[in-house]
């Protein structure tokens, strides 16, 4: 019913299922049900785009560290009617929303570049400070240049003391409660017709008995919203994350043939309960995108 693939804590394939909840009341448009086998990568954004618009949340649960995950949220926000509002979550700490929503209204130069990531924050390598996300973000600013009503949200809560991690459960449940909360906040309080996209690394989107904690996920917490729920993957996957052997890039191969080169292939997971959409999305291929800081030093 479900397959779970970990490699150093990191979840490649996962089939996301939680109970289903009351979706806000709102128009919903008429979405078929996904096409099976693969299919042209526009016509995928178009199946996408309906159903995120008819549910309103769409968490992509992403391998942190490709180029391809990031763009394709571009995409499937780009491809959204230009008077759509639109939020999006970022799993970057909440302090860093001063930094990004002064990058949004600048002009994209280098300097302003410059002033985006600097701090040690963005010395981490971990796939989310990385180049793809930031041209996910440059997307979104040259969007808003165009007039579209598009907002960007920070998930990752400040922790603050030892004393607070530990009352919260640690370190992972206070960052997954947190990322809920922030994404819950959005919803609750955005204009009407807003739809809304979290990025997170899919360790965050688990849900299943055999993955570790699944109650303590940002998916189960949000199950009552009854999200579309998409997890990218590829049958040859490189991505930049830090493993046992260190932070770099790290290659994942099947046997099995992927889908070609501009198609994609969506398979719906059974066992999800009535109202809650989760699918696999088979890419052609994800590569690595190495960290925003050495882009910047090029």
């Amino acid at each position: 019913m479900m397959s779970i693939r970990w490699v150093g804590g990191i979840a490649l394939v996962a089939a996301l299922m939680f109970p289903a909840g009351h979706l806000e009341a709102r128009e919903k448009p008429a979405c078929s049900p996904f096409s099976r086998g693969a299919m042209q990568r526009a016509t995928a954004i178009q199946q996408i785009e309906c159903q995120w618009v008819s549910r309103r949340l769409l968490i992509l649960g992403e391998l942190h560290g490709t180029n391809e995950i990031p763009a394709l949220l571009t995409d499937l926000v780009a491809a959204q009617p230009v008077n759509r509002k639109i939020q999006i979550g970022l799993e970057w700490p909440v302090a860093q929303k001063a930094a990004v929503d002064r990058y949004l209204q600048s002009a994209g130069t280098a300097a302003d570049l410059a002033k985006l990531t600097e701090g040690p924050y963005w010395k981490h390598p971990d796939g989310r400070m990385s180049r793809a996300w930031l041209r996910l973000l440059d997307s979104i600013r040259e969007l808003r240049q165009k007039h579209r009503a598009i907002g960007v949200f920070m998930m990752e809560p400040d922790y603050g003391d030892a004393a607070s991690i530990r009352a919260a459960g640690g370190v992972l449940a206070m960052k997954e409660a947190g990322m809920a909360r922030a994404i819950r906040t959005v919803i609750r309080t955005a204009p009407p017709g807003t739809i809304v996209a979290a990025l997170m690394g899919n360790f965050h989107s688990r849900v299943g008995e055999d993955s570790p904690n699944p109650d303590s996920s940002v998916a189960t917490r949000l199950r009552a919203k009854q999200p579309l729920i998409l997890v990218p993957y590829a049958r040859h996957q490189t991505a930049w994350i830090c493993g046992s052997d260190g932070c770099g890039p790290h290659t994942f191969n099947s046997a099995k043939p992927g889908v070609a080169q501009g198609m994609m292939e969506i398979e719906p997971l059974s066992g999800a309960p009535a109202g809650v959409l989760a699918a696999e999305v088979q890419l052609h291929a994800l590569t690595a995108s190495a960290p925003a800081n050495q882009a910047i030093a090029q």
